[in-house]
């Protein structure tokens, strides 16, 4: 029989079998674990937003004052205010309605004078 650097082709297609068993297991348990619950969903989209609307607020795409957005899962406010010189502070606080959670961020941005 032929050998592969001290193996033969044999233990070489065996042990890929193996290999290839246990990742196909470990992909299989991975999703049914991210696809737990349907309403884990909603803190992760809650989430995502909070920080879209941070990375917004640090470009400077919005301006000093309390805004507030509302989605099918709940409720956005960003609050941006004087903070010292040259700075601001932001806050961004989603609500979920379907649950007493919210998420808050808050940041210290620099106010650009080129504006």
């Amino acid at each position: 029989m032929k050998t592969l650097g001290g193996y033969t082709v044999v233990e070489v297609l065996v042990a890929s079998a193996a290999f290839l068993l246990v990742v196909v297991v470990a992909l299989e348990t991975t999703t049914r674990l991210a696809v737990s619950d349907e309403g884990q969903t909603v803190y992760a989209v809650a989430g995502n937003q909070v920080d879209k609307l941070l990375r917004e607020v640090s470009d400077g795409r919005h301006s000093e004052g309390v805004t507030t957005r509302s989605y099918d899962w709940g409720t956005v406010t960003t609050t941006i205010a004087p903070y010292r010189d040259g700075l601001q502070v932001a806050d961004v606080t989603a609500r979920i309605t379907s649950g007493r959670k919210t998420i808050s961020r808050r940041r210290i941005i620099e106010i650009d004078d080129e504006n």
